[in-house]
């Protein structure tokens, strides 16, 4: 599993939920393919009998790289660069580490000068450079990979959810979360390397959600609709290539007017609707998690060549709370990570799998590291 470490990567996983009513799920003619998986759990098709291998990589915590939520990684060379999303993560910018996950450096600093960061809203690499959007400063942030500063320019637009390099430029997805401005809810833009907008797209309606990017993919995965059951895929230019439905049982949809009463309770499991959440596509699989009528969530796995639906099992647990994420790396290898804080979740929700972490990780995750799980896929 090592060699896994030293692909280029990686996938940028920002998501969440809506949907409409009546809404019409086939793309139209000359858009691509949608595909559609049925909604069917068997007992024996478990998420276990899809991985052929797991690797853990504990992060070496130090005065400078102790995280607290990890929001995205990305992988170059021997390096793997980290971005926690808690509000003193600025503090030391984005972590550096080894493949091996020994601390290195990090790159930025909190502050108000040249090269300093007040928030970090995302970040991404092309070649020798690292771009960071400050949110709260209102501007991107441009370093070296030693980390040395470059030079800073205005962000081109404020309601920032995420950004991926192209060629010859930035990509960036518009926060449009539960937007009820219509100016608020552009979903797609372009610029160059400093900022200055190139072209700004209106892909979004009323009643669509957030955008996610692929940096090692040409599709860019937008959310929407139909009580969280369909994803969109766009190419670089903004342009629709095709998509991908989960096919839920009717009754247990519900409308998008609801949606915002339902995410202001606390416990979800007193409404019946399913819903699907933090998607991830790692080559023929499209991964995420499924809240189902009167129960707690579940990890699934859907095999996009069969049609069929693999659900979480304790051996190979795939280790993700809600407010987590994973990257593709390749055609069947994806990572995600394990926080001091989400092992508590999961020693409450699924102790079994808990139990199976190998004792070194386990005590390294008690000491307060972060660790990374390497999933390989079967293909």
């Amino acid at each position: 599993m090592r060699h896994l470490l030293w692909l280029p990567v990686c996938c940028l996983l920002l998501c969440a939920c809506g949907g409409a009513q009546q809404q019409n799920n086939t793309l139209q003619e000359g858009e691509g393919a949608f595909e559609t998986i049925e909604w069917k759990v068997e007992p024996g098709q478990t998420f276990g009998q899809l991985v052929s291998e797991v690797r853990y990589v504990p992060l070496e915590s130090t005065k400078e790289s102790l995280m607290v939520s990890i929001k995205k990684i990305l992988i170059r060379g021997d390096e793997i660069y980290v971005m926690d999303a808690s509000q003193s993560a600025p503090r030391y910018g984005i972590r550096v580490f080894g493949t091996d996950g020994r601390y290195r450096r990090h790159i930025g600093r909190e502050g108000k000068g040249p090269g300093e960061l007040l928030s970090m809203k995302g970040f991404t690499i092309r070649d020798s450079l690292l771009f960071v959007a400050d949110l709260r400063a209102d501007k991107l942030v441009v370093y070296t990979l030693a980390g040395d500063f470059v030079e800073q320019q205005p962000l081109p637009e404020r309601a920032v959810s995420s950004c991926v390099a192209c060629e010859d430029g930035l990509l960036w997805s518009g926060d449009i979360y539960y937007k009820e401005i219509p100016q608020d809810r552009y979903g797609l833009y372009r610029t160059d390397d400093r900022g200055n907008l190139q072209w700004k797209k209106q892909l979004y309606g009323e009643q669509d959600t957030r955008v996610f990017l692929s940096e090692n993919s040409d599709s860019l995965f937008v959310w929407r609709k139909e009580c969280c059951d369909s994803i969109y895929l766009y190419d670089r230019r903004g342009e629709v290539v095709g998509g991908i439905r989960f096919n839920f049982p009717e009754k247990y949809r519900i409308p998008y007017d609801q949606r915002l009463e339902v995410k202001s309770k606390s416990h979800r499991e007193d409404f019946g609707y399913y819903e699907f959440d933090m998607p991830l596509v790692v080559g023929p699989y499209l991964l995420g998690l499924v809240s189902q009528p009167q129960d707690d969530w579940i990890n699934v796995a859907a095999d996009r060549r069969t049609g069929k639906v693999y659900i979480d099992d304790n051996d190979h647990n795939l280790i993700r709370a809600r407010v987590m994420g994973g990257y593709a790396l390749s055609d069947s290898t994806f990572v995600t990570w394990i926080t001091p804080d989400s092992e508590a979740v999961l020693q409450e929700r699924h102790p079994e799998a808990a139990a199976a972490l190998p004792d070194d990780v386990r005590q390294r995750i008690d000491d307060g590291d972060c660790v990374l799980v390497f999933y390989t896929l079967k293909l």
